[in-house]
């Protein structure tokens, strides 16, 4: 069964589990069960929580890829270049994905050193690809 927040799937006859849509992806965006996998797929899955008085059984399937932040500051070192994808806008700056589970933050100051930019949809829009420059890291 799938649902928004997740999917039930049968681990054997009579016994289910439910895969959290957090528990999908290491991405924070998250999305519906139906974007990972559909009714009637099989998956590899890794018990997380098995509780037997209540006979619910919690799964995971991101634990079965590396989490992309166990060697950020190798990947993305401070002062190295990399191309990112616009995610969002706020007032204060622009959200970049530089891969799946790993955001960005550009300072609107950031953004330009020839124009004065008093929003960021004045510089970019949400899907483009731009190059970064990592400055910090911030594993919270």
């Amino acid at each position: 069964v799938l649902a928004d927040y997740g999917a039930f799937v049968e681990i054997a006859p009579g016994v289910e589990g439910l895969i959290h849509v957090s528990e999908m992806s290491w991405s924070q965006h998250l999305r519906s069960a139906q974007d990972f996998m559909q009714v009637g797929d099989t998956v590899e899955a890794v018990i997380l929580t098995l509780d037997r008085e209540e006979r619910k059984m919690s799964l995971g399937i991101k634990q079965l890829m590396p989490d992309p932040w166990s060697a950020i500051e190798a990947k993305y070192a401070v002062g190295t270049k990399h191309h990112a994808k616009v995610r969002n806008f706020t007032n204060f700056g622009v959200f970049v994905e530089l891969e799946e589970g790993v955001d960005g933050l550009i300072h609107i100051s950031d953004l330009s050193w020839q124009k004065k930019i008093k929003h960021p949809s004045e510089f970019c829009k949400v899907g483009d690809e731009m190059e970064v420059v990592v400055l910090e890291i911030d594993r919270e």
